[in-house]
Order: structure tokens, then sequence, then C-alpha cells
């Protein structure tokens, strides 16, 4: 299996979320993702403290960004929810 560098999964995994802008960031713990709207700056989801493993090769990659947009639709929905009472 082909370890994929955090530079090529950081671009990987940001493009996955086009329109939203997307920045991944190395930190001690692991990595954080942060989803926010690309004009207003208006944060959508934070994921903090991502493991190496998380994004060391494509198939790992793809469950990680699968993993994040569920995060993003129920965070989404609970916005929504919140609106509404």
């Amino acid at each position: 299996m082909m370890t994929i560098s955090f530079q090529e999964a950081r671009q990987i995994i940001e493009l996955s979320f086009v329109p939203l802008a997307c920045e991944c960031k190395e930190e001690e713990q692991g990595i954080t993702v942060r989803l926010f709207h690309a004009q207003s700056g208006e944060p959508q989801l934070v994921v903090t403290a991502i493991a190496p493993e998380r994004y060391a090769s494509i198939r790992a990659i793809s469950q990680l960004v699968l993993e994040i947009r569920q995060e993003l639709s129920v965070a989404k929905l609970r916005k929504q929810m919140s609106y509404s009472l």
C-alpha cells in the first residue's frame, strides 16, 4: 500500500468539499479540518485530532471525507432545527 504525505492528503481533502472552503492544519495531536463558507467565512464544521492513519491512503481519505460529510449534514440539520424553534 502506498502511503500518502500530509500535503497530498490535505489537497485531496480540501478539494473534496467545494464549494465550501476547507482548511487542513497539521497539529501535535493530529490534523484539524475546518469547513467554512468561502465568501462569508461562516464556520460550518471543525473536526480535530484526526490521526495520521486516517489519511495515510486513498481508501482511508475516502472514508474520512465520507465521515466528515456525514457530520456536516448532521450539523446543518441541527442548525436548521435551532432556527425553527
